[in-house]
């Protein structure tokens, strides 16, 4: 793991029983009222119906590739622009292997400048 920071990558850690990570969101991509991209050749997954209503946001997750099969939904709220919560839930198979996840998440605003933290956005694949 220490391999992969020293390589640039944000390797998450685990406090508390969870995992914790940082991601930056650039302000062009809080000002959007849409998620970023998150469609992956490789996975054959993609976004659809993307609904937000005030503070509240959900979508689905297609999955139709060769390695992974299924779907899933995404909703989450924002508190004001500090924090969020969501939570994620998917069914299907991956390499012929069925799949069932449940991810919860919590997320809050650090700071107006990432260091060397890549835009989230910068590393999600392009439409």
């Amino acid at each position: 793991m220490e391999q992969m920071r020293k390589m640039g990558i944000n390797v998450p850690q685990m406090q508390d029983g969870g995992l914790v990570t940082k991601v930056c969101i650039s302000q062009e991509m809080a000002e959007r009222d849409e998620p970023p991209p998150m469609e992956d050749k490789a996975s054959g997954c993609q976004t659809r119906n993307f609904q937000r209503n005030g503070s509240s946001y959900s979508m689905d997750i297609v999955c139709d590739g060769p390695q992974m099969k299924g779907t899933g939904r995404a909703r989450g709220t924002f508190s004001g622009n500090t924090s969020f919560t969501s939570t994620y839930d998917f069914k299907g198979a991956m390499h012929g292997q069925p799949v069932s996840q449940h991810h919860e998440t919590s997320g809050k605003w650090l700071s107006a400048d990432c260091g060397s933290i890549k835009p989230i956005g910068d590393l999600m694949p392009k439409k």
